[in-house]
């Protein structure tokens, strides 16, 4: 099977890679039935093939084996099941022509021009709740091809550590830590092997200032075999010790030495490989240190350490020193360095270029897919989503025909991503589930973490906040194995947007104080500005004012202009904010415009953005009302009503009909504004909590203004559930015992008004006044969708 072939006596029969893959599942699990889920889930990455594509498989394998459908004498059909394999079958002991001693020498790198190094960086669009950019944080080579003969829950995936470099080795190579570490696992593919992406276990490393074993990287990546590596200078060259732990056997060891290391390196594990049975053919070429292979492991190693200056220069020297300096692998490098950077044009340009390159030197299979993948996800940053989607989609088909699974899962995350944002709740459903199942089968527990905390961003915008919370709790205890990360920050962050949502400030406080610890780890200034704007959002919720003004200055002072710029929305707003809840109307007004102007598109705008939109509006709004201007707030009403006829979206039309109340009462029409508070009640089902009670506040609020206290106590009686953590509920209901003479009632009120108040003051009879409305931002309470 190692070997991929199948034979009919002496004659090799001509099988496709994914009519191949059915057939060594089947084989491999001739002793019960394989479902037909399970059969798409192995051969092709999802489970959602068509009845159509199986029964094509299944015609074709028994075509080639001689298998009459009727007869059924090797694969039997289960019927409304699957199929199973009963012919008798036994392992082939020896094979003629099977090497049965390791080779005395490294095998040799591919052909010069082949060039086949896998790209490092992996690519998924950002979390509809967290800005964070082009990619989810973490880099590493995404291993693997899809395998017949691994189970689909990622068990059986190999894990390589960064090697181990002698500690009196000069600086100049520290880069094999890396480097190698790559070289190993791409042997270890072309072994047949799947390995878990480099990244999972990179991100560990950088966790624990380099200080993991093998234990930990099972425990976090689910591997089942975890490989290390130490290379050391010796007065005859370089040696290569590699170790093969495996908790179902003993462990197993090789190692060479050779000259040069990566020679070295090649050597050990392809003796490693013969011990597990999974002899290498040796390719031919040139296999130092000045071969075109070593440059493309140095170069990815600085990607893999995020060292782009380092890597554009290996870069430039590789096209100084190479024969082929338009080699479309090291343009296409050259588009990865661009888009790390920020300087999105470049990078188009450079993916395109490494797409459509003429020379005899053409990109593989798995880094056309991945240059595909890269070039979608530029366009969708450089705003042009349609084209993004249209690569996507072509991405998703070479990575299914060529069965490239991890690719193929993070082409199906992105797809998902822009249907959320598009607002297709089923279709991106759908498309996450198709995502989660590859990313399954390719090992990847650090990129799966993160699509599933992307997905409990859709459900939020989607306004399912319960099953998003079930869902983001679960990808933030998987991506606590991998330590404090600049993805667990952004989870934290969309953490607290959803405790906000469900109107829980109390637990949203207590997650931005547990994300405080690991602040100064998060590698990214803009990521740590993020984290830091939606820790802002949980001090302003309960009234940390001097917290809040702190982090504000924090972000000013460490984040690089650029990133201001582009964090510059949230920025106002948060300052919008802060000025209303401390009675600075017209600084909120001021500042809320500005906001405003920052974020709106030329566009339609998506459902985040329109949701954005409405928050901010219904805030400046009440601003303006609050001053006294009324003719700008009529002016503000109708924008934000003409946001919500141009948007079928519950929380925009309910912002739009609290902030039409508000300005018929601040009018003198109440009872326009009593009809309108009556439609929100009945239309709020799907909203936020938040959202829910920031209406039934305002209503209370005007009812017992107008003398109404009776019908003020019905609709109060609403918000009951959530008077012990919300300031401003005790408030409302402390004020109503008043209204009521229920003196101890009131006092009750009012204490626990006082314990959530935190630098709030509390109105001397609890009267008009109630605290600040703080509504949610964005599709979820992004920091910014700017």
């Amino acid at each position: 099977m190692a070997a991929r072939e199948l034979h009919r006596g002496d004659r090799l029969v001509e099988l496709g890679p994914r009519a191949f893959d059915g057939l060594v599942w089947l084989l491999q699990h001739a002793d019960r039935a394989v479902g037909r889920d399970e059969l798409a889930a192995a051969v092709w990455g999802r489970a959602n093939v068509t009845d159509t594509q199986i029964d094509q498989l299944i015609r074709k394998l028994r075509r080639v084996l001689g298998d009459a459908g009727g007869e059924q004498r090797l694969i039997r059909t289960v019927p409304r099941f699957g199929y199973r394999w009963v012919a008798p079958t036994h392992p082939v002991e020896d094979v003629e022509g099977l090497t049965r001693e390791p080779p005395a020498h490294a095998p040799a790198p591919p052909h010069p021009g082949a060039l086949r190094r896998r790209p490092p960086r992996s690519v998924v669009l950002a979390s509809v709740l967290v800005a964070t950019g082009l990619a989810l944080s973490g880099s590493g080579d995404r291993g693997g091809v899809l395998r017949a003969d691994a189970p689909a829950d990622g068990t059986y995936a190999v894990a390589v550590m960064p090697t181990r470099v002698d500690e009196d080795t000069d600086e100049s190579w520290r880069w094999l830590r890396m480097g190698l570490m790559d070289l190993a696992a791409s042997r270890l593919r072309e072994a047949g092997l799947r390995v878990v992406p480099l990244d999972n276990v990179l991100v560990l490393a950088d966790a624990d200032g380099g200080r993991i074993d093998a234990d930990g990287v099972a425990a976090a990546t689910g591997a089942r075999q975890v490989i290390e590596t130490r290379i050391q200078r010796t007065s005859l060259g370089w040696r290569l010790h590699a170790t093969l732990h495996d908790g179902a056997a003993d462990e197993r060891d090789a190692e060479a030495q050779a000259p040069d290391p990566i020679v070295a390196t090649r050597d050990a594990m392809d003796r490693l490989m013969f011990t597990i049975g999974r002899p290498l053919k040796a390719p031919s070429g040139d296999a130092g240190m000045g071969s075109p292979d070593a440059w493309l492991h140095r170069l990815d190693a600085a990607l893999y350490a995020r060292d782009l200056d380092n890597a554009q220069a290996l870069i430039d020297q590789a096209r100084d020193t190479l024969s082929y300096p338009d080699h479309p692998e090291l343009i296409l490098r050259q588009a990865e360095v661009a888009r790390e950077r920020g300087d999105f044009e470049f990078a188009r340009e450079r993916y395109a270029a490494a797409l459509s390159s003429r020379t005899p030197q053409r990109l593989d299979a798995r880094s056309r897919a991945r240059a595909l993948l890269g070039l979608a996800v530029t366009e969708v940053k450089l705003d042009n989503a349609a084209r993004g989607s249209e690569l996507l989609a072509e991405t998703v088909s070479a990575t299914e025909e060529e069965s490239l699974v991890d690719l193929h899962g993070m082409a199906l995350a992105n797809i998902a991503v822009l249907q959320a944002l598009r607002g297709s709740s089923d279709g991106a459903t759908r498309v996450f589930a198709d995502a989660r199942a590859a990313l399954k089968m390719a090992g990847d527990s650090l990129t799966l973490a993160r699509v599933d905390a992307n997905q409990a961003a859709s459900l939020a915008l989607m306004h399912r906040h319960a099953e998003a919370s079930l869902l983001l709790d679960g990808a933030i205890e998987r991506m606590r194995r991998f330590g404090p990360t600049d993805t667990l920050a952004s989870a934290l962050g969309n953490r607290i947007h959803l405790d906000l949502a469900l109107l829980q400030p109390l637990h949203a406080l207590a997650v931005a104080e547990q994300a405080e610890d690991f602040l100064d780890k998060v590698g990214e200034p803009r990521q740590k500005a993020i984290l830091r704007l939606q820790q802002i959002r949980a001090f302003l919720a309960n009234g940390r004012y001097a917290q809040a003004r702190a982090h504000l200055a924090a972000i000013e002072v460490t984040v690089p202009q650029s990133d201001l710029d582009a964090l510059a929305s949230s920025l106002k707003e948060m300052k919008a904010r802060l000025a209303w809840a401390e009675g600075d109307e017209n600084a909120a007004i001021t500042l809320a415009g500005e906001a405003l102007d920052a974020v709106t598109p030329d566009k339609p705008p998506t459902l985040a953005t329109s949701q954005r939109l409405s928050a901010l509006s219904l805030e400046r709004l009440r601003a303006l009302h609050r001053a006294g201007r009324l003719d700008e707030a009529a002016s503000e009403a109708k924008r934000l009503a003409g946001w919500a006829a141009s948007r079928s979206d519950p929380l925009v039309q309910l912002r739009a009909d609290v902030a039409a109340a508000e300005h018929s009462l601040a009018r003198g029409d109440r009872a326009r504004a009593d009809g309108l508070f009556r439609k929100t009640l009945q239309s709020t089902a799907s909203i936020a909590v938040a959202d829910r009670v920031d209406a039934i506040l305002a209503w209370v609020g005007a009812l017992l203004d107008g003398g109404a206290v009776d019908e003020a106590g019905r609709v109060i009686a609403r918000i009951t559930p959530w008077v012990d953590q919300c300031f401003e509920c005790s408030l409302a209901q402390a004020r109503l015992y008043r209204e009521l003479g229920q003196w101890a009632a009131e006092s009750e009120a009012l204490r626990s008004a006082r314990r959530l108040a935190g630098e709030r003051a509390i109105p001397p009879a609890a009267v008009a006044w109630r605290a600040a409305p703080l509504p949610l931002q964005g599709a979820a309470g992004a920091p910014g969708p700017d």
